[in-house]
């Protein structure tokens, strides 16, 4: 059964005392910086007269503004710890739940890239490939009966037996009069009168 909010108990917590002391602490000090800074004017006489500023910048004020950024950093982390434990009642566990990373699987390792000892070479390797596939006789698949033939034997082959054409009448079904068009709304795929180009 989950438990109500009560207000008053959270008003009674140890960590609320320290949260109020610390920004007070907090508004302290950043009063005191301001107080402590003199007010100069946004540009001195002398930098007027010459045209360009003549001072570098304040080593101090930018050490004073680093070492702030340390302590509001420490101050929050604090808090926030602080928070964390109020809630949770103890201090978080950040270890990894065992047995969520034993699983995974160790990655192989892979080889690292060839590289050319000679400009063109991995080129000319597989033209050489290429060449002698290409006039050569081989099998492209044994088992559907699928081989490979010489690309001169192949071209002779096809002037001898010629291409394949349609038959002699299906001329006219597949002839193109010019009445239409594929429209371009439909990438090609509907034809539309072509007195609309």
């Amino acid at each position: 059964m989950a438990e109500r909010y009560d207000p008053q108990h959270r008003a009674d917590h140890p960590f609320a005392g320290v949260l109020v002391a610390l920004l007070l602490l907090i508004t302290g000090v950043a009063g005191w910086f301001r107080r402590g800074r003199r007010r100069e004017p946004a540009v001195s006489e002398e930098a007027l007269e010459v045209g360009h500023e003549t001072s570098d910048m304040q080593v101090g004020f930018v050490i004073t503004c680093m070492i702030a950024l340390i302590v509001v950093g420490a101050i929050v982390g604090v808090v926030t710890a602080a928070l964390d434990f109020s809630h949770l009642g103890a201090v978080p566990d950040l270890r990894p739940v065992p047995g969520q990373l034993d699983d995974l699987a160790t990655p192989a390792v892979v080889a690292p890239p060839v590289l050319e000892t000679t400009r063109g070479q991995g080129i000319d390797q597989l033209r050489v490939q290429e060449d002698a596939a290409l006039h050569s006789y081989g099998w492209v698949d044994r088992s559907a009966g699928t081989v490979r033939i010489p690309i001169e034997r192949a071209m002779d082959l096809v002037a001898a037996r010629g291409l394949p054409s349609r038959p002699a009448g299906a001329g006219q079904t597949f002839r193109d009069d010019g009445a239409s068009a594929p429209s371009v709304a439909s990438s090609g795929r509907v034809m539309e009168p072509a007195d609309r180009w």
